[in-house]
């Protein structure tokens, strides 16, 4: 795993934005004497092609990718929909409605097949926490990511 997948993540499941993945990449260059090129172009990125673009080519380098085309980790994502949901950042008719819409990220992830619709409050918080606890993994790794860079 690299910190362009974990970014890549974050930023799929729109918990983060053009001013975090910035805030993100000027955090790393400003607490390090030396960082990759790609973390630079992150900062400059202005949108999210241009940001899938540096990630896509990191991930090519560091994976060895053939075709190209990024991927991103459903049940992270879907950690992160909940992550936001408990944030207050969405609700949770907007949470259902996400986890249960074929066309979304989430109906690639472990729980789409089950209806989150007709379960009660502790119910969605028991199915979720293993998705949360995952992406918070992700979060935690990119935040300290400009301290493990430091030697």
């Amino acid at each position: 795993m690299c910190a362009a997948e974990y970014l890549y993540n974050i930023v799929q499941s729109g918990y983060y934005g053009i001013g975090d993945w910035q805030a993100w990449a000027d955090s790393v260059i400003l607490n390090n004497d030396t960082v990759d090129s790609w973390i630079y172009d992150i900062s400059l990125a202005k949108s999210e092609d241009e940001f899938r673009a540096v990630v896509n080519e990191q991930m090519t380098v560091e994976f060895e990718i053939k075709d190209g085309r990024l991927s991103y980790d459903s049940n992270i994502i879907v950690g992160y929909y909940y992550l936001m949901y408990r944030e207050n950042r969405m609700t949770r008719s907007d949470l259902i409605d996400i986890l249960s819409d074929e066309d979304s990220i989430a109906s690639d992830s472990d729980i789409f097949d089950i209806d989150v619709s007709k379960v009660n409050h502790n119910e969605l918080d028991s199915l979720l926490m293993p998705f949360l606890k995952k992406a918070l993994e992700q979060k935690r790794y990119l935040e300290s990511y400009k301290l493990s860079l430091k030697g």
